[in-house]
């Protein structure tokens, strides 16, 4: 709303104010929207780069590590303070969305031949309401101890799940360690001076691994990160009819 309100000040300052330059700039502006509020302002667009990336999916991590995923070792701990979120985990859902149905679909259809045994085992244990905190430790584990140099970003649905990883991680014997792991969180809520942490360079020897939300795919850029995980849920704002208001999960 603030925002609004600036750029309707802004159109009638640029009239009276010659002198005056406005340059508006988004990855995801809808740039003819604002060039005709703005009398035809001319737009400029700078085409994004990518760079190339190889995917690894959940059978080929689990293939690579040899972890093996149980009933058990899928719950995520959230600490003694939210007992209830960790025990959530194992209750019987009510219902299945839709993404959650698919995915259980393919995995029934697909006999994943190339794989072994162990991992064709794990994937007859998915469990699709866990984030997976002790799988996200044991692929850490594997690009700190075998994997090239660079650091590592992880992504999360929210600050519950950042902070209750970041809590298990620092008491792992390699991943707490700071003198060969650099952890650091970035949220929202956390302050400016301990966001901008996050594009420091980790000393020599130390990998730097970064805990975020999906804000760190697309608007903000981390120079030195060479290996993504991605937990697979994000927090999409959905509509709760009963209460009849508009909720904010993890799907």
């Amino acid at each position: 709303m603030n925002e609004d309100f600036l750029l309707i000040v802004l159109k009638d300052l640029l009239s009276r104010r010659r002198d005056l330059r406005l340059i508006l700039m988004s990855a995801t502006l809808n740039a003819e929207l604002f060039s005709s509020y703005f009398g035809g302002a001319p737009t400029i667009h700078i085409p994004g780069f990518t760079h190339p990336v190889r995917a690894h999916f959940l059978e080929d991590i689990l293939e690579r590590t040899g972890y093996k995923m149980t009933a058990s070792n899928q719950l995520d701990d959230y600490g003694q303070d939210k007992v209830w979120k960790t025990q959530r985990q194992l209750l019987p859902r009510k219902r299945k969305n839709q993404i959650t149905t698919l995915v259980e679909d393919a995995l029934q259809n697909s006999n994943f031949e190339t794989y072994g045994s162990r991992t064709r085992d794990s994937l007859a244990n998915w469990n699709p309401d866990c984030i997976g905190f002790n799988l996200i430790e044991a692929v850490l584990c594997h690009i700190c101890r075998k994997e090239r140099a660079g650091a590592v970003l992880v992504f999360m649905t929210g600050w519950d799940d950042i902070s209750s990883l970041k809590d298990q991680l620092k008491a792992h014997p390699l991943l707490g360690d700071p003198n060969r792991v650099l952890l650091l969180a970035c949220h929202g809520s956390m302050a400016t001076s301990e966001q901008r942490l996050i594009f420091d360079k980790a000393p020599p020897n130390v990998r730097k691994v970064v805990l975020a939300t999906n804000m760190a795919e697309a608007s903000i850029t981390i120079n030195d990160i060479v290996f993504v995980m991605d937990c697979g849920k994000a927090k999409e704002t959905t509509y709760d009819a009963l209460n009849n208001t508009p909720c904010l999960l993890p799907s």
